[in-house]
């Protein structure tokens, strides 16, 4: 069985080893959900998260018709219950679908937005249980595991799962213009640089939020966002890796209180 949820990427990295090829399999085949952890294998996590997109789609799509028909059948003493219910699954359906058109973008004309295959997307992590109002979700530009550049960058107020097409954008444009600046210093291998847009945690949704006074959220989120630093590190197949922190308000101070 998995380690339980305090256990260290460390850990979990060894538990995922001491699989044999076989079990490793079969937990993609029939729990793949279980192995979206920090300290799998990124490659493991992204197959076993685009497994589970489509079911999880579907299952909040059948939510959200509910939810409506709740709605369009609400008394005086369920309206309120209803509409709010309605709500909470419309985020959810909007922050899965937001996922899904950013791992597989389409042009104007809805067909398949080409992506070079050196900023191939990864779907990192996909929590759907943690936060009862967001999707949480992380998504990686390029050869995460093997990179010798790696940036993560933190989403501030009002970032959630329908900010990461945007996310993922600049975070391709960032993997980019880095390798220009290496290649221009004459560094031997330019284009070892990869990104990943995170979106582990619920910022304050505008600055009128009160909570953006605070860092009651920040001291929340930053154990996650180290987790999955400590994740990436147990991970990583080039020992000379070097990940660079960014964050946008208020993703500083759950940067600097992750480090």
């Amino acid at each position: 069985k998995p380690p339980d949820n305090s256990a260290k990427p460390t850990d979990v990295k060894k538990w995922w080893d001491g699989l044999t090829p076989q079990q490793q399999t079969d937990y993609l085949t029939d729990d793949p959900a279980a192995l979206d952890r920090d300290g799998v294998p990124l490659e493991i996590r992204n197959a076993g998260n685009r497994i589970r997109l489509p079911h999880e789609l579907g299952v909040a799509k059948r939510t959200l018709d509910q939810a409506h028909d709740d709605a369009l059948h609400s008394t005086n003493g369920t309206g309120y219950a209803n509409a709010q219910a309605l709500v909470k699954a419309q985020t959810r359906y909007n922050d899965l679908l937001a996922i899904q058109s950013t791992l597989y973008p389409t042009n104007a004309n809805g067909t398949p937005r080409a992506i070079d295959p050196a900023d191939r997307r990864s779907l990192i992590m996909l929590d759907t249980a943690s936060n009862p109002n967001h999707v949480l979700g992380a998504i990686g530009i390029g050869d995460v595991e093997h990179a010798t550049h790696l940036g993560v960058t933190t989403g501030g107020v009002g970032t959630n799962a329908t900010s990461l097409p945007g996310m993922v954008d600049e975070a391709t444009n960032l993997r980019h213009t880095t390798s220009d600046i290496l290649r221009q210093a004459g560094d031997l291998n330019p284009n070892s640089v990869a990104t990943v847009a995170w979106v582990g945690y619920e910022p304050p949704a505008s600055m009128t939020d009160l909570s953006v006074l605070g860092d009651g959220g920040a001291k929340a989120a930053a154990p996650h966002l180290n987790s999955f630093w400590q994740g990436l590190a147990a991970t990583s197949q080039n020992p000379e890796q070097e990940i660079t922190a960014f964050g946008h308000s208020p993703g500083p101070p759950v940067t600097i209180l992750a480090l």
